[in-house]
């Protein structure tokens, strides 16, 4: 019986689901004290309207637009850096993250293992998505910290933490765009007697290729917008002058950060779809 005979059937399931999520949206907002009429009252709007006239005009004095442009140049390269080293670290995860690579599937079915050797490549597999899933769920902004610790304030903590979340990230998304493959044609190889390395090289990767790229170009967008925030622990980039400026009362130069942040994500929205584009 599919879906469509079972609501035409029981149209009261819908309702309930329906009052259910409306109570759990309800309760969520009275948690957080959310108030639509902070927004739009009129306490709201004259909020808004003082802000919106403290940030404009921006200020264009040569050293707010040496700050900005410094700024946006080392939020580029935070975003470049830690998208490049966390696909690579993605990478390293992905096959012993994806259960048809490491557990079961083409490539480790072709010779009998003993179950030693099954449950030892169990744990390997259960312990590598654990480390995945650990970078990604620890916010950036903790790494980053963290790394200020370590190796001081400075861009390089930025790039690190950067790294190790968008490495959790990309092995959790590319073992799973190894697992949902299609088989037919890694049993077609491993028929021909081909090795591990070659359905891995020429039956996986060409398949995965579109999935990786996609995957790939999307986070470096986020990426841009969470390097823009991580001077706010002293990790460099436009964060930082962000944070000098509301620390100081600084409202115009502000409004030039602000906007120079605006220009530089709106600017690597183009270009990764442009890269999209032509590499797909």
């Amino acid at each position: 019986m599919n879906a469509a005979v079972l609501r035409a059937r029981h149209p009261w399931r819908g309702l309930i689901f329906l009052g259910g999520l409306l109570a759990v949206v309800w309760l969520a907002a009275w948690w957080v004290e959310f108030d639509i009429r902070a927004l739009f009252g009129r306490d709201g709007v004259e909020a808004f309207r003082k802000v919106g006239e403290r940030l404009w005009p921006p200020k264009l004095s040569s050293e707010v637009l040496h700050n900005a442009l410094t700024g946006m140049v080392q939020t580029l390269a935070l975003s470049i850096v830690g998208t490049l080293f966390g696909v690579l670290l993605g990478l390293l995860l992905a096959p012993f993250a994806a259960r048809t690579v490491f557990v079961e599937g083409p490539l480790v079915d072709r010779r009998p293992r003993g179950r030693g050797a099954r449950l030892g490549h169990k744990a390997v597999h259960v312990g590598v998505r654990l480390c995945a899933n650990a970078l990604r769920t620890i916010p950036y902004l903790i790494l980053a910290m963290l790394f200020v610790f370590m190796v001081g304030l400075g861009p390089f903590a930025g790039a690190l933490a950067l790294a190790l979340h968008t490495g959790g990230v990309f092995g959790r998304l590319y073992a799973q765009a190894i697992d949902e493959l299609d088989p037919r044609p890694l049993l077609a190889l491993q028929a021909t007697g081909a090795s591990r390395f070659q359905i891995w090289f020429y039956g996986m990767l060409p398949a995965l290729r579109p999935a990786l790229l996609s995957y790939t170009f999307y986070r470096w967008e986020v990426n841009i917008r969470e390097a823009a925030v991580l001077g706010f622990v002293g990790a460099g980039g436009l964060g930082y002058h962000i944070q000098f400026a509301l620390g100081t009362f600084h409202w115009s130069a502000l409004g030039t950060y602000l906007l120079a942040t605006l220009v530089l994500v709106l600017a690597v929205d183009a270009l990764s779809a442009r890269l999209r584009k032509a590499l797909l």
